[in-house]
């Protein structure tokens, strides 16, 4: 939920504080890389510019606090799952993701609306496809 707090920062020193010294706070972020060959994820891809700075992952790292100590930087495994164009439309136009919460109608009609277009010229939208992705994923040490 770090993309949706005000204060990233003061989030992570919360956790600092409620774990021991030695314990691990774990970080897995919402920003997915999409498999290079899931056209719908590549799709997808068109609407990374309207998640938030502070969610992403160099500026999670910069606002950690000192107690702090990165011990892995990376993703977690490939995710496989099934989803179809027509559901990914449904969701955008919901809009379920965290990104889409607060886009004004010109971010939206500049940059979901294309991407919108692109799902629904998909042929067989509603044919569900194979389809993977990995989170970020950082670890901390807590010092003492």
């Amino acid at each position: 939920v770090l993309q949706l707090v005000d204060d990233p920062s003061a989030s992570l020193r919360e956790a600092a504080r409620v774990v021991r010294p030695g314990g691990r706070v774990v970080a897995v972020l919402a920003t997915a890389e999409n498999d290079p060959d899931d056209e719908i994820g590549s799709i997808l891809d068109g609407m990374r510019g309207l998640v938030r700075r502070e969610g992403g992952l160099d500026h999670i790292e910069s606002v950690a606090p000192t107690n702090l100590r990165m011990i892995h930087r990376g993703h977690m495994p490939w995710q496989e799952f099934e989803g179809s164009a027509a559901e990914q439309i449904a969701l955008i136009e919901r809009r379920s993701y965290s990104s889409l919460f607060d886009v004004d109608e010109d971010d939206w009609n500049r940059t979901v609306e294309p991407v919108l277009d692109r799902l629904r010229a998909l042929p067989g939208r509603d044919v569900s496809r194979r389809r993977r992705n990995r989170h970020p994923l950082v670890v901390w040490d807590v010092r003492g």
